[in-house]
């Protein structure tokens, strides 16, 4: 988890200009917050044998939670990501996390605490 905090610490430093603070680092997971927003960055396991770097977002004080890639459908963003950042080695951390950043600022207004962006995300989808 400390080579995690360190490479979220220089990759994700853009996230203060949001507000956006580490706060605490537990399990797989270190979160972010501020007076709008959580988010929270950590490992995961795809198909049993995977390990991927995920994101989730949610505004301060909501249940709901929303992953990276539904944030970006529900807000029309071209998904740059497939299924988060699958990484092989520990090598691919740093990559991983640079793609992650990409990710994330695709959904600035979100992590900004935008309240019409939050709206966009939580309207139900509508089936075609």
């Amino acid at each position: 988890m400390e080579r995690l905090q360190a490479e979220l610490d220089v990759r994700l430093d853009w996230l203060t200009a949001h507000g956006l603070r580490r706060v605490s680092t537990y399990g797989p997971y270190v979160s972010f917050e501020s007076p709008k927003v959580h988010l929270d960055v950590g490992y995961d396991v795809i198909d049993g044998a995977e390990l991927a770097l995920t994101a989730s977002i949610r505004r301060r004080g909501d249940r709901r939670t929303y992953c990276l890639a539904s944030a970006q459908r529900r807000l029309g963003v071209p998904e740059c990501l497939a299924r988060e950042t699958v990484m092989a080695t520990d090598a691919d951390l740093g990559p991983a996390v640079e793609r992650l950043s990409a990710g994330l600022r695709t959904i600035e207004p979100l992590l900004a605490g935008d309240d019409r962006a939050f709206a966009r995300l939580e309207t139900p989808a509508v089936a075609a």
